[in-house]
């Protein structure tokens, strides 16, 4: 739809034969990224004996995009008290 938005300013674009391998792997990436994130907070559980400490929360959360319910469920203890302070503190 851009590409017929933009053909009225712009003229006729010619066609981009890689466009469906380039959406294809973006979609893959996304599809498969929470698992990645998941193995990337396994790896820490793993490190730290099961018992994260809050920048491994933080970290899970920011870097990874784990929300805090899933990790949660993952390492299977309630969320800090303090985690969404501390975030706000940052």
């Amino acid at each position: 739809m851009h590409k017929k938005d933009l053909e009225g300013i712009y003229g006729k674009f010619p066609e981009y034969k890689s466009f469906g391998l380039i959406i294809n792997v973006e979609y893959d990436r996304w599809r498969f990224s929470d698992e990645e994130s998941v193995k990337k907070l396994e790896k820490i559980i793993k490190s730290r004996k099961g018992q994260l400490t809050l920048d491994d929360w933080i970290v899970s959360m920011q870097s990874h995009g784990i929300p805090a319910d899933k990790i949660s469920e993952i390492v299977g203890s309630p969320i800090p008290s303090n985690l969404y302070y501390e975030i706000a503190m940052r």
